[in-house]
């Protein structure tokens, strides 16, 4: 369950990232597990801050598929 958390949360902050249409450098991905879609669990903050990491998180959500909706109404 929390892996899965630490997931959604990573996939948002790429997703951000992808939508921004100039070239951005990430240099820090920070990934946080969420109790609900408002508040975060405490000290479950991590960052990841690797260069070779952040161009294979880069890769992967440029290789993604778009597969429908999501219901924003399911708890992490």
């Amino acid at each position: 369950m929390k892996i899965k958390s630490i997931l959604f949360l990573f996939i948002c902050s790429i997703c951000l990232v992808a939508c921004n249409s100039t070239k951005v450098t990430t240099k820090t991905i920070e990934i946080q597990e969420l109790i609900n879609f408002e508040e975060v669990k405490p000290d479950t903050l991590q960052l990841i801050s690797d260069a070779k990491d952040i161009k294979i998180i880069e890769k992967t959500f440029k290789k993604a598929r778009k597969f429908g909706e999501v219901d924003n109404k399911i708890v992490p």
